[in-house]
């Protein structure tokens, strides 16, 4: 079992866009939204960029919020603030996940635009749905008594 003190932050961005759910809810929101986006771009390194920019803005705002509760019990508790609390210490490692999710919002716009250029009917549904994906979270985070600090 991995805890924030065996994990290093390289380790961690790696996994946690693979280990979070974020793939089973990207799946979901293609086959309810009924889109049937190209192969051959979904297999593409820019899609594969986009999605991961996605797990992340989604896991980031996660990790944020949820920390206080995770790491309540057991200090060690494997989560981005955590992990980034061994180098950036206490005071500073909740600002730098902010900054980091701040940043993943900021790529994934980037990494979006020259997709959205090119996008068929197909492809623009899909991009929408993970906006929306995103935005479902976002407000799931901001309103579910899970991520309640108290």
């Amino acid at each position: 079992c991995h805890d924030a003190t065996s994990v290093t932050l390289d380790e961690y961005q790696l996994m946690r866009p693979r280990t979070a759910g974020v793939p089973l809810w990207l799946m979901l929101a293609e086959i309810l939204g009924g889109c049937r986006p190209d192969p051959d771009v979904m297999a593409g390194a820019p899609m594969a960029e986009l999605l991961d920019l996605t797990a992340h803005v989604i896991n980031w705002e996660n990790d944020m919020r949820s920390y206080y509760k995770e790491t309540r019990d057991n200090p060690d508790a494997l989560n981005l603030v955590a992990i980034l609390r061994r180098t950036h210490g206490p005071e500073k490692s909740m600002a730098v996940a902010a900054d980091m999710h701040r940043s993943a919002v900021a790529q994934y716009v980037v990494a979006e635009r020259p997709l959205l250029a090119q996008a068929d009917a197909e492809l623009q549904k899909y991009l929408i749905a993970l906006r929306t994906v995103m935005a479902g979270f976002h407000n799931w985070f901001a309103g579910s008594e899970r991520y309640r600090r108290s």
